[in-house]
């Protein structure tokens, strides 16, 4: 081996070193402080609690709730409705949240499955209404889920998933000016 091929393998060498130094300074690689953690921690907790105590919802806004879920459900059998299917990604949405409140690891299997049907639903065009409903039939669990968790899930619980689904919808449908 010449001189200079020993110097170019040092120098590639040395090169190699620097970045893995780079990533392992730069990349993720640093120590959390367990205090920081531990408070984050914390509060996420005691925020779960909070949205898990308070006044229970009125009946009447479930059972329109309910009615309006069912009423939208009806008309993707049949079509291809754009709000409908806005109506159920917002559904979505908030369930996903109220699995987490609650840790409901089925919910959340279910909000996934619903939306992977949503989404299978939009590419299918020339689809009977048998079919679709079969597709559909996780987004139909999601709303006997959203009835089930109605009777539990408290006013102030419900009025955060408004302003959440509001925000959202300011955020990602907002119409250039």
């Amino acid at each position: 081996m010449k001189a200079s091929e020993m110097l170019a393998a040092r120098k590639a060498a040395k090169k190699e070193q620097a970045v893995k130094k780079y990533a392992r300074d730069n990349i993720g690689n640093q120590r959390a402080d367990r205090n920081k953690l531990a408070n984050i921690a914390v509060i996420q907790v005691q925020n779960k609690l909070s949205l898990r105590s308070g006044a229970p919802q009125d009946l009447d806004s479930k059972l329109t709730e309910n009615i309006k879920n069912l009423m939208h459900y009806q008309a993707l059998v049949y079509e291809n409705d754009r709000t409908s299917v806005t109506v159920f990604e917002k559904l979505i949405r908030a369930m996903r949240v109220v699995a987490c409140i609650y840790t409901d690891s089925d919910l959340s299997k279910t909000t996934n499955e619903a939306q992977a049907a949503i989404e299978q639903l939009q590419e299918s065009a020339d689809l009977s209404p048998n079919q679709r409903r079969e597709i559909l039939k996780p987004v139909l669990r999601l709303t006997e889920y959203q009835e089930a968790y109605g009777e539990i899930i408290h006013e102030r619980t419900v009025s955060n998933r408004l302003v959440l689904r509001k925000r959202t919808n300011r955020t990602v449908h907002r119409q250039p000016v």
